[in-house]
């Protein structure tokens, strides 16, 4: 690497550092204003409390990360421009990509470290920070464990009742399974089946059902119906706050977990959505750095750091507007799963491109 690339790269560190640092305090100070009930509600020592927000910093960091590249080279490239040092720089005969290779490569590693963060450190530190909440903070038993891509949650009257898929939006479970024990808690009383269960109007309307019903002298009794009304106390909400989210699964779990569901004659479009997210997302650094470099050398010497934080915040809001809508219409089934997720990087890459030819005219 030439002096003028470890010149242009120091400079980047330093502004990205100043950028990361300012953007994950700001983060983290709208996150405990949004989580202020949690130290006034709830008398419970604050080194949990301390615990739960340190334990989300994983997460802050995969989503801050290309904002801080996106603000850091423009900005940088703004104040060289400013400066008259990529005049002198082309005057010299360095061509762009030259000069331009370590911000590239900078994007590059970006997308490495957040994809590293967001498959090994973002998982166990969501799980473990959900459950310091439940647990530690709201004195919540814990009622619920996820196992083998199944939720199973301890119900209310003696009942265990297992979960292969939960849709929230819909209030509705997939392959669920209802067992009833005596009020000893040590004999199996009832096991109800049931291909799905919606909940309506208060109650929970079950598909495709068996009902099993073990008598004290080992005889048992079994109906088979094709619908069946139950009554629960337990509703969506309170067996979906306990099920494992899609950013609590690595790749590998999150693609078993798709694997099962299909096995199992379900659905999966949502959560293949979030799978290719999973590699999708993290190569928003790259794209991002690639698109900001072309865009910051348009502006000209004229631009400066206020122009590039506008630029910057301009370009991070259509570059998230457009995420969000494609996942969202991924989960809603309006677009095939692998085109909701990778069609925000496909277009930005294309107007990077489009701007880099142009930049080379």
């Amino acid at each position: 690497m030439t002096i003028l690339q470890r010149y242009v790269g120091r400079e980047f560190l330093k502004i990205f550092a100043l950028c990361f640092c300012g953007l994950l305090a700001t983060y983290v100070l709208v996150d405990f204003f949004q989580r202020i009930d949690l130290f006034l509600n709830y008398p419970t020592p604050v080194r949990w409390k301390l615990l739960y927000f340190a334990l989300k910093m994983p997460l802050f960091v995969f989503h801050i990360t290309p904002v801080s590249l996106l603000v850091a080279l423009l900005v940088t490239l703004g104040i060289l421009s400013r400066n008259r040092e990529i005049t002198a720089a082309k005057c010299g005969g360095v061509t762009l990509m030259h000069l331009c290779l370590p911000l590239v490569l900078a994007g590059a590693l970006a997308s490495l470290l957040v994809f590293l963060t967001n498959e090994y450190l973002v998982p166990a530190a969501t799980r473990q920070a959900q459950a310091v909440l439940d647990v530690r903070i709201k004195n919540r038993p814990m009622r619920s464990i996820f196992r083998q891509n199944r939720i199973w949650f301890y119900g209310e009257r003696q009942t265990i009742i297992n979960v292969q898929l939960l849709d929230p939006v819909e209030q509705s479970l997939e392959g669920v399974t209802l067992y009833r024990f005596d009020r000893s808690g040590t004999r199996l009383i009832q096991r109800i089946d049931a291909r799905s269960a919606r909940y309506r109007r208060g109650r929970w309307e079950l598909s495709t059902v068996t009902i099993r019903t073990f008598r004290a002298d080992g005889a048992i009794r079994t109906r088979s119906l094709p619908r069946h009304a139950l009554r629960r106390t337990e509703k969506p909400a309170d067996i979906s706050q306990y099920r494992e989210r899609p950013e609590e699964m690595n790749f590998r779990s999150l693609a078993e977990y798709v694997r099962k569901l299909r096995r199992s004659g379900f659905n999966p479009a949502a959560y293949v959505v979030d799978l290719h997210a999973k590699l999708a997302l993290p190569l928003v650094s790259l794209v991002v750095a690639l698109l900001a470099i072309p865009f910051g050398f348009r502006a000209g010497p004229g631009g400066g750091v206020v122009a590039s934080l506008g630029a910057s915040i301009t370009l991070g809001l259509a570059y998230w507007i457009v995420i969000s809508i494609g996942i969202s219409l991924g989960h809603a089934g309006k677009l095939p799963p692998p085109l909701a997720a990778w069609l925000p990087n496909a277009f930005f890459m294309s107007l990077a491109g489009y701007l880099w030819l142009r930049l080379e005219q």
